[in-house]
């Protein structure tokens, strides 16, 4: 489970979480020792607050509609990488590829161009 990870990520405490999700302190520590785990409810609370799915707090992998043979090497760590990324995180990176696709863009104008 991804509690503790996402949790100092956002540099709060186990108490800072526990008020946010409306749980005790301890529970927030049982879960982060996988002592016990928390309900729907509370992975809902906590997916809302750290802009995630429940499917990435439970460390739960789904299976890609791609097939990730046909994948270079770096593609495929991309492709890793992303279902571990939180919400701030995933509006950089799309940022980031809006730039790569105008660059792509251009690059295409100019080579058709020539052509």
């Amino acid at each position: 489970m991804r509690i503790k990870f996402l949790r100092q990520q956002k540099g709060l405490s186990q108490t800072d979480i526990a008020k946010i999700i409306g749980v005790s302190q301890k529970c927030i520590s049982d879960y982060e020792m996988g002592k016990t785990e928390p309900d729907a409810s509370t992975l809902i609370k906590i997916a809302d607050y750290f802009h995630t799915t429940v499917d990435a707090i439970l460390e739960h992998e789904v299976p890609y509609l791609l097939d990730k043979s046909t994948l270079t090497p770096e593609q495929r760590e991309i492709v890793e990488i992303v279902p571990q990324m939180n919400y701030e995180e995933c509006k950089l990176l799309l940022a980031y590829l809006e730039g790569v696709k105008q660059g792509i863009k251009e690059r295409n104008e100019k080579f058709n161009l020539q052509n």
